[in-house]
């Protein structure tokens, strides 16, 4: 597959991508015209302050706001308070006279008096610290991956912390009252947008932006257009074109695995964005109690799973493994811990029943965009080491889930890992191991729908049964 319909191929599943990689607007095209952005996924809101901080007008409208707020239009607010004896503000006579009449005409130590302050809660400025509300929220949310990843460069430059103090300690901005939960309004957002100064039209725009895109009915021109300028790819900086698309093709395997599930267990998934949370991005619920979560690049720890070799998981060594426990042991002495975390697959679909771990019917997958001639044939032999490792090594709640009697390849009635490779030529795509499946871009979807009949040929899906080991693949 190449690189550029490998891209296309995922760009209609690209909004809900918030991990390492580069900002691209020109790779969607028009493929988010009828994406799945319009059917609410867990997290989506969140998902799209991301996007909304990544606007380039969102973050020059941050930049702005330390010079710009040091002038902000106030009035005038006349107050006036109920007093006896003592007056230190000017006494309002007339409204002094009619409250003693009101109480007790003869009490000539109560008074009206009357000050006047500066106001700051017009309606652009309510507008503004609403804005401004909305920066804080997201920048406190995304702080993280805005500090990490190469996409959040352009809040760099003390940017993000410049903004987030700014937002929380300006004086000026203080003096405004937080808006009411219907605020600001209509009339308030038109006072500002029709303002002399670009700091209230600023916010008025980013402010009317924000809320078209997460209203209950968002305006999808506007979300699509949003989303095609801050869509972020999992594309590398490697020279090497392989290298540099291993994340899209990672991506790529990931949505064929969400769509065979689809497929195969008649369903929609569970949706959640693609982010450095530990949370699965897929789920299906297969029945009351038994449900299918698939992770990318994660362990699975939120069912607690983990992949990490110990110092006591054999006897029998040969000498490298001797120096990987030697390592390990030495390493636990100096308070460092005993055990050497592997790797995580590309992708797990980690199946859980009866609030236990089905490691017979889980399936761990590694996904490799090879190069041509021996770099690409290293790469291959990498994934198969890696492959196998997660197999060895899969722990639910610390206990190895492919143990019997100390033995662990080959155990059970399934081959627990698959590896997709880029181009099959050269390798004979057909060979299953005891404990592997080797597959190619072209015949994953088909690969996987098989494996996953397989697997759950007996479950039921909605808590009627269905024999899936019968259903025929017309994609095959």
């Amino acid at each position: 597959m190449d690189g550029e319909s490998l891209v296309a191929s995922v760009a209609g599943h690209l909004e809900l991508y918030a991990m390492n990689g580069q900002l691209n607007p020109d790779v969607a095209a028009d493929t988010l015209a009828d994406a799945a952005f319009g059917e609410r996924v867990t997290g989506f809101d969140e998902l799209l302050m991301l996007h909304f901080l990544l606007h380039e007008e969102t973050r020059e409208f941050a930049a702005a706001l330390p010079q710009r707020l040091r002038a902000l239009r106030t009035g005038t607010k006349t107050e006036r308070q109920l007093v006896r004896s003592e007056v230190s503000e000017q006494i309002d006579w007339e409204r002094t006279m009619r409250q003693r009449y009101a109480t007790n005409p003869n009490d000539r130590t109560l008074f009206v008096t009357r000050s006047r302050r500066e106001d700051y809660d017009l309606p652009e400025n309510l507008v503004l610290r609403a804005t401004t509300e909305l920066l804080r929220r997201g920048l406190d949310e995304w702080e993280t991956e805005l500090s990490t990843y190469d996409w959040g460069t352009q809040w760099a430059d003390d940017v993000l912390t410049r903004t987030q103090q700014v937002v929380a300690q300006q004086p000026n901005l203080m003096r405004i009252r937080e808006p009411e939960p219907d605020e600001p309004t209509a009339s308030m957002l038109a006072t500002a947008a029709n303002s002399r100064h670009t700091l209230y039209r600023s916010a008025a725009d980013r402010y009317t932006l924000y809320q078209s895109i997460t209203g209950s009915t968002p305006d999808r021109d506007r979300l699509a257009t949003l989303l095609q300028e801050t869509l972020l790819v999992p594309i590398g900086n490697a020279s090497d074109p392989h290298r540099r698309l291993s994340g899209v093709f990672e991506l790529y395997v990931l949505y064929t695995v969400i769509d065979a599930c689809a497929t195969v267990f008649e369903q929609a998934p569970q949706l959640r964005p693609i982010d450095s949370d530990r949370n699965a991005v897929a789920a299906f619920e297969l029945s009351d109690d038994t449900t299918v979560r698939i992770y990318y690049e994660q362990a699975g720890t939120d069912a607690g799973l983990s992949f990490m070799s110990g110092t006591d998981d054999a006897t029998d060594l040969t000498r490298r493994e001797s120096v990987e426990r030697r390592y390990a042991d030495t390493a636990t002495e100096i308070g460092l811990g005993g055990r050497v975390t592997t790797n995580r697959p590309d992708v797990l679909v980690a199946v859980e029943r009866d609030g236990q771990i089905d490691g017979d019917r889980s399936l761990m997958i590694e996904a490799k965009y090879q190069s041509p001639g021996e770099a690409g044939e290293q790469t291959i032999r990498r994934g198969i080491r890696e492959a196998l490792e997660y197999v060895a090594y899969m722990r639910a709640d610390d206990s190895l889930v492919h143990d019997v009697d100390g033995e662990w390849y080959g155990v059970g009635s399934q081959p627990h890992a698959m590896l997709v490779v880029n181009d099959h030529d050269g390798l004979d795509i057909s060979t299953t191991t005891g404990e592997l499946i080797l597959t190619d871009a072209g015949a994953v979807a088909a690969t996987i729908r098989r494996q996953l009949r397989s697997r759950f040929s007996s479950y039921s899906v909605a808590n009627e049964e269905v024999d899936f080991s019968h259903h025929e693949d017309t994609a095959e």
